[in-house]
């Protein structure tokens, strides 16, 4: 199969460029790659200054396997501004897209998804305690209901231990819909890199606490709850 154009990713883009970029000029790529039948993964890194509108070309989209919204590249802190001073993204917009992708759950196949920092800490009614959006909380519940229909096989166990089927394991959600946690609103289970699914019974997947992205042990090393590059790149700022 043409795998060309199967994979986008603005990371590669000079970052004073995609600082720049606007819907229009969002759209008008992913209509020039005739992204809606070919792109298989979008990775929006820098693209602060959109809202959310460069992205309907994608609607009802059965090809897109991974979105990553958060903005930032695969070892960077997720923490980019506060939801009234940072990114433009609009969850009255993006999220009626998500929707249209994840819809048919027979011929959808998103199977890692990154929401941005902002969707996920939207406003605060006191120094502790965020005020979650009603329509990205709807969708979390929909989109964890979306993951676990097609049950889980780990990629590393073998034997009964791989699948787990279509429940929550060990009471950790696919999708993290407790609006206590640090990580409300991020996936479990799937590694960033590979997209491939893990368990969480052994030591197959991991999560970076520094850019909040899960990892396999096969792609990523993890030391402490933190991926080796993360650590490198604090060390070098000391």
């Amino acid at each position: 199969a043409n795998k060309k154009w199967a994979t986008l990713d603005f990371a590669y883009i000079e970052p004073s460029l995609t600082k720049k970029l606007s819907d229009d000029d969002i759209a008008a790529v992913l209509v020039s790659i005739n992204a809606v039948n070919k792109l298989e993964s979008l990775k929006l890194t820098g693209c602060v200054n959109i809202a959310g509108h460069g992205l309907n070309p994608l609607r009802g989209s059965t090809v897109l396997k991974q979105l990553d919204l958060s903005l930032v590249g695969q070892h960077e802190s997720p923490n980019i501004g506060s939801a009234d001073d940072g990114p433009l993204l609009s969850e009255d917009v993006v999220i009626p897209i998500l929707e249209s992708i994840i819809d048919n759950e027979e011929t959808s196949s998103l199977k890692q998804l990154q929401l941005p920092k902002k969707f996920r800490s939207i406003g605060c009614s006191n120094i502790n305690k965020p005020m979650i959006s009603q329509l990205v909380d709807n969708f979390i519940l929909k989109y964890d209901s979306f993951l676990e229909h097609f049950g889980g096989t780990c990629t590393k166990c073998k034997g009964d231990d791989a699948y787990w089927g279509n429940e929550n394991i060990n009471g950790i959600p696919w999708f993290i819909d407790d609006e206590e946690s640090s990580f409300y609103g991020l996936q479990n289970f799937t590694c960033y890199i590979c997209t491939q699914h893990f368990c969480h019974t052994g030591t197959c997947v991991g999560r970076c606490v520094e850019c909040e992205k899960v990892y396999c042990n096969d792609c990523v090393t993890m030391e402490a709850e933190t991926c080796r590059e993360c650590l490198e790149g604090k060390k070098s700022t000391c």
